[in-house]
């Protein structure tokens, strides 16, 4: 679609909308796989004053329907293939509904000189934009009211950051259902009148790659667990099959030049040679794989933030970042940190509230209104943020020292074997669950020939072998007593982190 297309389209929508009798603040869900036609639901449905409902893809029959009927949704654009998780809804029974493929509403030709709608309901800043349920690692789905001030703010303060210019390209493979690519990887591009590529399906190494290649982008956004898989599979892989290399690689200054002028040029090669900015966001990157980013001048950029503010609060911008650090607060964006350490927020891109709930909505703001994160962190004299974990996951040692989880899970993820794992407190101590790499683990036992009796034997040798060297890095306090295999995937939320609340 070029941008009078879209235009074109996204009026005949909203005319179709206004034809069913949609009104001002009424609300309008969006439940489809990332495409061109997505974010043209999005704004016709903001044009005409309305709230855009976007619905995570991966959610159940039961949380769709629920997510429906709890944000009293009117209508729904939908795709062929996640209809059947709808079809027992008041919306679809009452024919209130799209189907966005193959839809001549969507039509580019026959929408181009179509006249335009004339906006009746125009939109305050203050109007409810979009009304967004979250899907965290706690399993409680909370709807954030965002917005349109909320919305714009923070897509208008992170083009310093990322400064898209006009005919580049970017490759979406993240859910438009979150926060993240909707403001950075749809707004943002819009914008700047960037192109979008999207992906498609849901994004894996092999695909993403693949993607690439064809695409060539200026501009990707990512979670850590995409780029740490790349990462264990092009980087690591291919040096630990070259005796000399794998050796090389163990000196850090030999292994900082050789990230540099080899593998760096050959992953910009992969990349398309074109990439100028990588952005992650989401979850903590691992400390292994941040370094060899760093190394590699490869141009990566750390955000952080949340659904509830918009929702990016501080990010660095490629060849700006901090190591370990995520960076200074956005332009219209303060930050504090409280007596416990947690990060607290304000400005015009934190939430309305929750919808229909004031209980949770007061509990999560200060006395003086400052928007409570639930992260901990600090921030140092040159007002860099650094974040440390979740103020839930926290974990009080024998004498009371702070424990952070992610950071002894960071270190797990580091050996190529783990693929996925998290950090508990139980009665023997600290305990890691940790899903291993299948792949990987029968390649390494054969490589090591340990001969024991069956391959559960040998499973847990390998475990054993990797508590004892993980907890070499540890404090004390900080140790490992046991290391679990997790024998089936964890359940991932759609930022692909781990829903914690399923194995505690």
């Amino acid at each position: 679609f070029s941008y009078d297309e879209a235009s074109a389209v996204i009026s005949n929508l909203s005319n179709h909308l206004s034809e069913q009798g949609l009104y001002k603040n009424d609300k309008i869900s969006i439940l489809s796989e990332n495409r061109a036609e997505w974010g043209m639901c999005w704004l016709a449905i903001t044009t005409i004053g309305c709230t855009a409902v976007p619905i995570m893809t991966d959610f159940s029959e039961e949380q769709i329907c629920s997510i429906l009927e709890h944000s009293e949704a009117k209508y729904i654009f939908v795709s062929k293939k996640l209809l059947p998780k709808i079809n027992e809804s008041e919306l679809v029974k009452n024919n209130n509904f799209i189907i966005i493929d193959d839809n001549p509403l969507f039509d580019k030709t026959d929408n181009l000189y179509k006249q335009s709608i004339d906006i009746v309901n125009a939109n305050e800043p203050d109007d409810i934009a979009a009304l967004i349920y979250t899907s965290g690692t706690t399993g409680t789905s909370k709807g954030v009211l965002l917005s349109h001030k909320n919305i714009m703010t923070n897509t208008c303060d992170s083009v310093t950051v990322g400064k898209f210019e006009r005919g580049d390209s970017m490759l979406s493979v993240l859910p438009l259902s979150h926060m993240y690519e909707f403001t950075q990887g749809f707004m943002l591009p819009m914008i700047e009148g960037a192109n979008i590529t999207y992906l498609g399906m849901k994004p894996s190494p092999t695909l993403m790659l693949k993607a690439i290649a064809e695409v060539r982008p200026h501009y990707i956004l990512s979670v850590p667990l995409l780029i740490e898989k790349i990462y264990k599979s092009s980087v690591l892989q291919q040096i630990s099959k070259n005796a000399v290399l794998n050796f090389v690689y163990k000196i850090p200054p030999l292994r900082m030049l050789l990230n540099r002028f080899v593998i760096g040029k050959k992953l910009s090669k992969t990349f398309g040679g074109r990439l100028k900015f990588f952005g992650i966001g989401g979850a903590p990157l691992s400390e292994t794989v941040e370094r060899f980013l760093r190394e590699a001048r490869f141009p990566y950029a750390i955000g952080y933030g949340l659904t509830e503010t918009s929702p990016v609060l501080a990010c660095s911008g490629a060849f700006k970042t901090i190591f370990r650090a995520v960076g200074p607060a956005l332009k219209n964006v303060k930050l504090r940190i409280s007596g416990e350490g947690e990060i607290q927020a304000s400005g015009d891109s934190v939430m309305q509230g929750y919808f229909k709930d004031p209980e949770k909505t007061s509990q999560v703001f200060t006395k003086d209104g400052w928007f409570k994160t639930g992260d901990l962190g600090l921030i140092d004299k040159r007002g860099t943020l650094f974040i440390k974990g979740r103020l839930k996951n926290l974990i009080l040692g024998p004498a009371g020292e702070n424990i952070y989880p992610e950071e002894i899970e960071n270190e797990l993820k580091a050996n190529p074997l783990v693929a996925e794992c998290i950090v508990l407190k139980q009665q023997a101590g600290l305990v890691a669950r940790v899903f291993l790499d299948q792949d990987k683990l029968k390649q390494y036992l054969e490589e090591i020939k340990l001969g024991l009796s069956n391959l559960q034997a040998e499973k847990e040798a390998v475990l054993e072998n990797l508590r004892k060297s993980i907890n070499k890095n540890l404090s004390n306090f900080s140790r490992l007593s046991q290391i679990i295999e997790q024998e089936i995937p964890f359940e991932l939320t759609p930022s692909l982190k781990v829903k914690r609340f399923l194995y505690t």
